[in-house]
């Protein structure tokens, strides 16, 4: 068994919230996981500011705010300012619903380490629906055109690849070049939810492989490293859909880990409590792969705890886990270790 303290973080990706202002048909997030937390105070910038004191912090290369919806916090502008003082380089990911939000939040920073990744799954009224809010494309290209008057390490659009909407993806990539951004593809989650025919997801194949903006292309500061995972994960999305592959060392748990709204530490986003079933209730929400809470205990005891090994060995061993999440093949592969 590898001991706590060979690993050393190097990842950390922060669900910030769970509250949205968005209503994605494909988004487990407002629909599982907020009811299932319903009436739990959020973790604080001081709380995590905390967690990073532990001396398994010292070689952090990137850190991840997400959500939900990161905006609707009132201290967004804290959070990116030290994540980008603790790690080599930092990202956010936004619905674009709130540009005023987010531009006060990167304003009087250095963001020239911060990558902002925005979300669109398609062009026009065709997104509004996606969202379920009405004018949402309008304010998704305000917060792009606000964006690119930063100097930030990189611009991102996140498209979710849905049965419904995956031949979006060329004219969203036609966009994200007006702006100086590029693509990232990922299927909707979980994945046995959604049916796609042989013949779409060989167009889909095709399509990320012949996105306009070449990675090769992108910024000088975006860190190669990011640059190859986003290459191998684009590479295969489908493969690995299509064929269930588990082909890589799972280093989640070890070199990166998930923490939560309300400071508990999973090891991946598909060993989060609201993407496990629990077989006594009969729905999702099931918290076996949690290591602890930042809350109530420091962050070393939990990380050296037998809880955590245990939980690290079980994952480590069990593919079925990790079943179509190429998010942690890419990880794995291109987190520093």
């Amino acid at each position: 068994m590898q001991e706590a303290s060979d690993n050393q973080v190097a990842e950390v990706i922060f669900d910030s919230t769970y509250r949205c202002n968005a209503n994605c048909y494909y988004c487990d997030i407002p629909k599982v996981a907020l009811p299932l937390h319903k009436g739990r105070q959020e973790i604080t910038a001081i709380d995590i500011k905390q967690m990073l004191k532990s001396k398994y912090f010292k070689n952090l290369f990137r850190f991840s705010i997400s959500g939900g919806e990161p905006t609707l916090r009132g201290d967004l502008k804290e959070l990116l300012a030290l994540a980008l003082e603790k790690a080599k380089c930092a990202s956010v990911v936004t619905n674009g619903l709130l540009p005023e939000k987010m531009e006060e939040a990167l304003s009087g920073i250095d963001v020239s380490r911060l990558g902002l990744a925005i979300s669109l799954d398609a062009i026009g009224e065709k997104q509004d629906e996606m969202m379920n809010v009405p004018g949402a494309f309008s304010r998704i290209k305000q917060t792009l055109e606000m964006a690119s008057k930063f100097d930030l390490g990189w611009r991102e659009i996140s498209f979710t690849i849905t049965p419904e909407r995956f031949d979006e993806i060329l004219k969203v990539d036609e966009l994200a070049c007006q702006y100086g951004a590029f693509v990232y593809a990922e299927f909707a989650r979980p994945a046995y939810r959604y049916k796609y025919s042989d013949r779409q997801l060989s167009w889909i194949d095709d399509a990320l492989r012949r996105l306009r903006q070449p990675f090769t292309q992108l910024p000088r500061k975006l860190d190669r490293a990011i640059v190859e995972s986003i290459r191998l994960e684009m590479d295969n999305c489908v493969r690995q859909l299509k064929y269930s592959l588990k082909f890589f060392e799972h280093t989640g748990g070890r070199k990166w880990f998930v923490l939560n709204p309300y400071g508990e530490i999973y090891p991946c986003w598909p060993c989060r409590d609201f993407c496990v079933w629990n077989p006594e209730t009969q729905s999702l929400g099931n918290p076996r792969y949690r290591f602890g809470n930042i809350k109530e205990e420091d962050f070393d005891q939990i990380w050296e705890s037998e809880t955590a090994n245990r939980i690290r060995e079980e994952i480590s061993s069990d593919g079925h886990i990790h079943q179509n999440w190429t998010e942690c093949m890419n990880l794995s592969y291109f987190v520093p270790r």
